[in-house]
């Protein structure tokens, strides 16, 4: 779900792992464009949410029960920047992201 966010959004890891349920829900449900700040810029930016990633994240908000006010990715403290690049990195490295 991370990883399908990240290519929906195109965001800093730093910004995704910020994340929490009300920058991308309304209403309890995971809108299909969300608007944040990113951290290094401080700029505002829109990004796309596809539908099967808005599933997976709707899925995973109920499951977690997870209020507005939460992180979505619940293991932010552990969850270094310098993994999530790692990780990206080997992906395209494999030709996983053709």
């Amino acid at each position: 779900m991370l990883f399908n966010l990240a290519l929906d959004s195109k965001l800093r890891s730093c910004d995704l792992i910020s994340l929490k349920v009300r920058d991308i829900a309304s209403s309890g449900l995971i809108q299909s464009r969300a608007m944040i700040e990113q951290q290094k810029t401080h700029r505002e930016v829109q990004f796309e949410i596809t539908a099967k990633t808005q599933q997976c994240l709707t899925q995973w908000v109920h499951e977690k029960q997870l209020a507005p006010s939460d992180f979505i990715f619940l293991s932010r403290r552990k969850l270094k920047n310098t993994l999530v690049i790692i990780i990206m990195q080997k992906l395209l490295s494999n030709g996983s992201l053709n």
